[in-house]
């Protein structure tokens, strides 16, 4: 970002998780996690973070689906869809 166009707050969008995968044939459940560990946020984020939203995303190949924070060995589920649909999404603010 440009120096000079800094403003006060900044606005962005984080994607994280399994973002190419296979699915093996014939099978009823099938499980992918996918992290984003501290020693990678300390080097993105050089300041605090406000989560403003989230939402899964898996298309039709979903069923299910959870996002959670892990912090200070505290763990807090931000969102967990034990029904995904792709039609309606759920979005948690």
């Amino acid at each position: 970002m440009c120096p000079l166009l800094r403003r006060q707050y900044e606005s962005g969008v984080l994607i994280t998780g399994v973002q190419l995968f296979t699915l093996p044939p014939e099978r009823l459940r099938y499980e992918l996690i996918g992290t984003c560990h501290s020693t990678c946020t300390r080097k993105t984020f050089k300041g605090p973070v406000w989560v403003t939203s989230v939402w899964n995303h898996m298309h039709y190949a979903g069923r299910s689906g959870t996002i959670e924070l892990i912090r200070n060995n505290t763990s807090s589920f931000i969102i967990n869809e034990t029904s995904y649909s792709y039609d309606s999404p759920q979005v948690q603010n």
